[in-house]
C-alpha cells in the first residue's frame, strides 16, 4: 500500500458552538475570498420569520477528514477520441479554449479523471505503438497529440490527472487474461514526457461490461488477477492505483450483469422488479464488488473506487428510476446513497483495510444526463447534498462527470456558460474545507445541514443549509453567536427548471474569458437567520472560536 501523496493529515480539535450571519462584498474568480469591490460595510442580520430550527453542532471532534481534492471533475474518454461519439455528439472536446481553462481552475486543487465506458474501447496510438493500426475490438484511438493537449490543459488548470486504462475485449489474451502491451505504450509515453499522473485505473464498471461490450464479460476473480498484475508493475511507483470503478444504482445497489442477463433482460428485470422499486426499498441483484474484493490480496488498492448516479436519463436501456425534477428533492431519495457508502465501507474494512474510498464518477443522471433536469437549478439540491453526505462518511474523493459535455456537464460545452451545478461546485470549493464536523437538526427533514472548517482560514467555520421545501423558510437559531461577522452565499432561481441561477439575488454568468465575480453578503449575526424556501445557503462564521478549525 503506497502512501497517498495527495492525502491530508487529521488535526487535533476543540469545542465550539456555531454562528450564522451574512455579508456585503464580492468573491472573484481569482480564488480571492476577500472580494473585489472594497466594500467593508457590515449590516445587522434581517429579522428571521421562518420556522425555528436549533442546530446540534459538535466542534470538539473532527468527524472525518477528506482529501483537499475532495471535489474533482472529469472528462469522458469519448471526448478525447474522434471515432467515438459522446452523449452530446460534439466530437473531440476543444481544450484550447481559454474560457474553459479559466473555469476549470476553480477546481484546483483537484483531480481531472479521464475514463468512462469508452476507455475500455480505446487504443493508444502513442510511443512504441504510434504507427500501429487500431486492432480488432477497439473503437477509438488516443494519439500523442491528444495526450499532450490533455496534460497541458490539466497542468494549466492546476489539476492532477487520473487515467483509466483499457481492460476491455481488445486487451484480452485467448485465455481471458489481460494483455498490458498497449497500456504499457501509453504509460511509457507519459513517463517519457514527464507528465504527472496522480492515479491509474484499469477497467470501467466491470459488472456492467456485458451491457457495453457485446458478448464480453470479465469475472470478478479474473479482474482481481488483472489488478494484482497491474499493481505489481506499479510497486516502485508513487502513482496511486484505484479500482475497480464498479457501478451502484439507486434502489438496487451494486448491479452486475452477465452476457446471459443482457441477452434476456425481460427474464432478469421483470415488471415486478420495477414495481417493487418504491422510495426506500433496496433490491439486491448481485455482488460483483464484494466478489472482486474477496479475491484481491490485501493492500492491492490505494483506493476502492465506485460510481453512482441517483437516476437514469431516457438514453439508458433501463430506468432505475427515470429522471424527474422532483425526485431528488425527496429526503428519502437523497438518503439512498448512505446505504451504499455503508456497504462499501464494510467491504473495505474486511478486504482492503488500508484503502481509501473514492466516488470516481457521479452525475445527476446516467447516460449523459437528462435535458431540462440535469442542466437546471433542480440538480443542485441533489449535488450539494450528495457532497455533504459523502464528506460526512468515509469517502475521500468525489469526481463529477463531466466538467463540460452533455447535459450532466457542469459547463455547457457549446456556449461555455456555467450551469447551476457549476456555481454550486464553486461555492463548495470556496467554503467547505477538508475537515468535516458533525451537525444535525430534528425540526424538519426538508432542511439538510452540513458543517466544515473553512478551506484556508483558521477559526472560520462554514455551514451549508439546503432547504428542499417549496414554501417554508427555516429560522436557524444563532443566539450563541450573536455579534459574529458572517459571510453568506445563497443560491436561488425563479423555478426548479431555470437554466440560470442567482447568488445573493444576482443572476450569474461569465464573460468571454470565463471570468466572473460572486456577490457576497456580510452581516452581524443576531438571534436567528432565515434559510429561504428552495434555496442553498453557505455561511462562513469568522472568529468562531472553533478549536477544531485552528
Amino acid at each position: 500500500m503506497k502512501s497517498n501523496p495527495f492525502s491530508t493529515v487529521p488535526y487535533k480539535f476543540a469545542l465550539l458552538p456555531l454562528a450564522i450571519g451574512l455579508l456585503s462584498g464580492c468573491l472573484s474568480s481569482d480564488n480571492n475570498d476577500s472580494g473585489s469591490n472594497n466594500d467593508n460595510s457590515i449590516d445587522q442580520a434581517p429579522v428571521a420569520v421562518g420556522e425555528p430550527v436549533t442546530l446540534s453542532l459538535d466542534t470538539s471532534t473532527v468527524r472525518n477528514t477528506v482529501s483537499e481534492r475532495f471535489l474533482s471533475v472529469a472528462f469522458d474518454m469519448a471526448q478525447q477520441v474522434p471515432e467515438i461519439d459522446f452523449w452530446d455528439d460534439a466530437g473531440v472536446i476543444d481544450l484550447k479554449r481559454q474560457a474553459l481553462l479559466n473555469m476549470a481552475k476553480q477546481f484546483s486543487p483537484g483531480y481531472l479523471r479521464i475514463g468512462g465506458t469508452d476507455a475500455d474501447k480505446t487504443f493508444y496510438q502513442v510511443g512504441a505503438q504510434k504507427m500501429t493500426e487500431k486492432p480488432e475490438h477497439f473503437e477509438g484511438t488516443l494519439t500523442e497529440n491528444q495526450t499532450d493537449e490533455l496534460f497541458a490543459f490539466a497542468n494549466s488548470a492546476g489539476l492532477d490527472v487520473i487515467l483509466g486504462l483499457n481492460a476491455g475485449p481488445g486487451t484480452r489474451n485467448q485465455d481471458g487474461t489481460w494483455n498490458s502491451t498497449n497500456s504499457d505504450s501509453l504509460m511509457d509515453y507519459v513517463d517519457s514526457k514527464q507528465y504527472k499522473v496522480a492515479a491509474w485505473e484499469l477497467g470501467n464498471e466491470p459488472g456492467l461490461m456485458p451491457n457495453f461490450h457485446s458478448n464480453f464479460e470479465v469475472p470478478p476473480t479474473q479482474l482481481a488477477d488483472d489488478h494484482v498484475q497491474f499493481s505489481n508493475a506499479l510497486a516502485d511507483s508513487p502513482v496511486l492505483f484505484i479500482g475497480p470503478d464498479d457501478a451502484f444504482a439507486p434502489v438496487v445497489g451494486n448491479v452486475s450483469l452477465t452476457t446471459d442477463a443482457v441477452n434476456n433482460l425481460d427474464a432478469y428485470f421483470p415488471s415486478a422488479f420495477l414495481d417493487a422499486m418504491a422510495p426506500g426499498s433496496h433490491i439486491r441483484t448481485s455482488g460483483y464488488l464484494k466478489d472482486y474484493l474477496a479475491a484481491l490480496p490485501e493492500n492491492t488498492l490505494d483506493a476502492i473506487s465506485w460510481h453512482y448516479y441517483p437516476q437514469q436519463s431516457v438514453r439508458c436501456p433501463l430506468s432505475l428510476p427515470a429522471t424527474s425534477a422532483d425526485l431528488l428533492l425527496a429526503p428519502e431519495n437523497l438518503n439512498d446513497i448512505k446505504k451504499w457508502i455503508a456497504e462499501i465501507e464494510g467491504y473495505r474494512d474486511l478486504y482492503q483495510s488500508n484503502a481509501e474510498i473514492w466516488l470516481a464518477e457521479t452525475g445527476n443522471a446516467q447516460c449523459g444526463g437528462q435535458v431540462g433536469i440535469s442542466d437546471r437549478f433542480a440538480s443542485s439540491f441533489w449535488w450539494l447534498d450528495e457532497l455533504g453526505v459523502l464528506a460526512q462518511h468515509d469517502n475521500d474523493v468525489a469526481i463529477r462527470q463531466t466538467l463540460a459535455g452533455s447535459e450532466y456537464g457542469l459547463i455547457d460545452n457549446v456556449t461555455l456558460q456555467p450551469r447551476s451545478d457549476y456555481w454550486a461546485s464553486v461555492l463548495w470549493k470556496k467554503n467547505m474545507g477538508h475537515k468535516v464536523l458533525t451537525v444535525s437538526q430534528e425540526a424538519d427533514d426538508n432542511l439538510r445541514v452540513y458543517a466544515h472548517c473553512h478551506p484556508t482560514e483558521q477559526d472560520t467555520l462554514s455551514l451549508l443549509a439546503i432547504n428542499l421545501d417549496a414554501t417554508k423558510a427555516f429560522a436557524v437559531d444563532t443566539q450563541a453567536w450573536t455579534g459574529k461577522e458572517t459571510h453568506q452565499y445563497v443560491m436561488t432561481a425563479d423555478q426548479l427548471d431555470s437554466a440560470t441561477i442567482k447568488i445573493n439575488g444576482q443572476e450569474m454568468s461569465v464573460d468571454a474569458q470565463g471570468e466572473f465575480e460572486i456577490p457576497m453578503k456580510k452581516f452581524i449575526a443576531t438571534d436567528a437567520i432565515d434559510v429561504e424556501p428552495r434555496s442553498m445557503a453557505f455561511f462562513q462564521i469568522k472568529g468562531a472560536g472553533a478549536a477544531a478549525c485552528q
